[in-house]
């Protein structure tokens, strides 16, 4: 009778273990045939490109729009006509996506959406060398000058900021007291909260991939949600000096001015761009108005540079 419980348990129990083997079989067959976009999200995989010849003066410009500003299609359409007559002007290409079309797709939280659009933007252009991630609450100041003219090439040299803390709370972490500009590979700011991500530029190269998985780490998520990418690449620079070494910063009054922020970093005539910080279309489109007029005339004369 002992024998006959024991037999009937343990085929219970084999019965229960072969439910949950085929579940868990189903489950791994489903994650392996369902849509890549929903397995992977900005990990997804991407098959390379052939082989395609860089054009080393090639420049995307990025504009990633969230709800404030997108909700207005009026002050949008304004916003993108100026940023691609100044695409257009020196030669770069503009590339616009909004945060919430990628939330839809791969159904991220909206402060996580830049580093998947710039994931995007260097897959769709292969051919670029740089993508220039320029927030849409900025007015370009001076439009008759390129952004080498105003930052790279010999004037990124004359711009570092070498051996200069990251963030001004950890003084500790520091930039390359010297660097070789083939290295270069991030180009910012910081400012009194740290790295800045509403101007900057990353090279198109196999640093831009490496750099983007470990920024988009599903661990960084929960840190300092309030700032999102920000703090997650704060973090990064402090822990992994394979990037710090490749991160370039220059003076906010180069690539970041503002128009509230301390005195020394407030737009001052002459200063490339402005930043705001407006949080809807209404004041966001009073921001570039206002600013759009007190721009530095564009001479049509003047020879077309040659980036």
């Amino acid at each position: 009778m002992n024998l006959c419980r024991l037999l009937s348990r343990r085929a219970k129990y084999l019965s229960i273990f072969v439910v949950v083997l085929l579940l868990f079989c189903l489950y791994s067959f489903k994650s392996l045939t369902e849509a890549p976009s929903k397995r992977y999200g900005p990990h997804q995989p991407i098959k390379p490109h052939k082989p395609v010849r860089q054009d080393p003066n090639s420049i995307v410009m990025l504009v990633l729009s969230y709800e404030q500003i997108s909700d207005d299609p009026k002050f949008l359409d304004k916003l993108l006509s100026d940023r691609n007559e100044y695409a257009q002007r020196h030669g770069y290409q503009l590339v616009h996506k909004e945060a919430r079309d990628i939330e839809r797709k791969y159904g991220n939280d909206n402060t996580w959406s830049l580093v998947t659009a710039i994931r995007e933007t260097l897959f769709e252009h292969p051919e670029a060398s740089w993508v220039w991630v320029l927030d849409p609450r900025a007015v370009i100041m001076n439009t008759g000058e390129s952004l080498k003219e105003a930052i790279m090439n010999e004037q990124l040299s004359n711009n570092l900021l070498r051996n200069y803390p990251v963030d001004p709370l950890k003084p500790h972490i520091r930039t390359n007291s010297k660097m070789n500009l083939e290295d270069v590979k991030l180009i910012t700011t910081n400012d009194y909260n740290g790295i800045s991500i509403r101007s900057f530029l990353l090279r198109n190269d196999d640093f831009a991939p490496y750099l983007l998985d470990a920024w988009n780490e599903p661990l960084f998520k929960p840190y300092k949600k309030d700032l999102g990418e920000r703090s997650a690449l704060s973090h990064l620079l402090e822990i992994h000096p394979t990037i710090l070494e490749h991160v370039a910063l220059v003076s906010p009054k180069v690539l970041n001015s503002y128009t509230d922020s301390a005195v020394d970093l407030n737009y001052q005539e002459g200063d490339f761009l402005v930043l705001s910080n407006c949080e809807n279309a209404a004041s966001c489109e009073r921001f570039f108005d206002t600013y759009v007029k007190q721009r530095r005339p564009y001479n049509h004369r003047k020879k077309k540079p040659s980036s």
